[in-house]
């Protein structure tokens, strides 16, 4: 029983732990890292991804060629994150990364057409202010993106 109200207890903790933006400090008490304001906060461009692929993607943020996971996207959903602005300075190199969850390289359809699992940014270059809008195709490497 003593176990049990322990492994209860841990859960609970788990589900009430702050979120922290990907590469920032934690977020204000009151909300989620993993949901950004409508406006800019300071210190962190707002990135959307929407996933128009039927599987669920896997978000990475690319830093000097340094991988962070930033959330996954589930499949013909969209969803809002924060990023530091420290990672966009502009002796940067930064770009998105998106993976089908569980997968690797690129995958053959039932028309023995190479449809690729993996899809990466061209070099983000954001401004305090902006934001980020990436929206990944049924067939991702039709995917774009844009800076607002």
């Amino acid at each position: 029983m003593r176990a049990l109200c322990l492994v209860a207890a841990a859960m609970l903790m788990a589900c009430i732990a702050r979120r922290v933006p990907v590469g920032g400090a934690p977020a204000n008490p009151g909300s989620v890292a993993s949901t950004a304001d409508p406006g800019t906060s300071e210190g962190t461009i707002p990135l959307r991804v929407d996933n128009n692929n039927y599987n669920d993607v896997t978000v990475w943020l690319e830093v000097d060629g340094q991988r962070t996971r930033v959330a996954t996207v589930t499949g013909s959903t969209g969803a809002d994150f924060s990023i530091a602005a420290r990672n966009f300075e502009p002796s940067r190199v930064v770009r998105l990364a998106a993976e089908m969850a569980g997968a690797r390289g690129v995958r053959t359809d039932a028309n023995d057409q190479i449809r690729m699992k993996r899809v990466a940014t061209d070099r983000l270059m954001v401004r305090p202010g902006q934001r980020v809008v990436w929206t990944l195709e049924s067939t991702l490497e039709r995917s774009h993106f844009a800076v607002y």
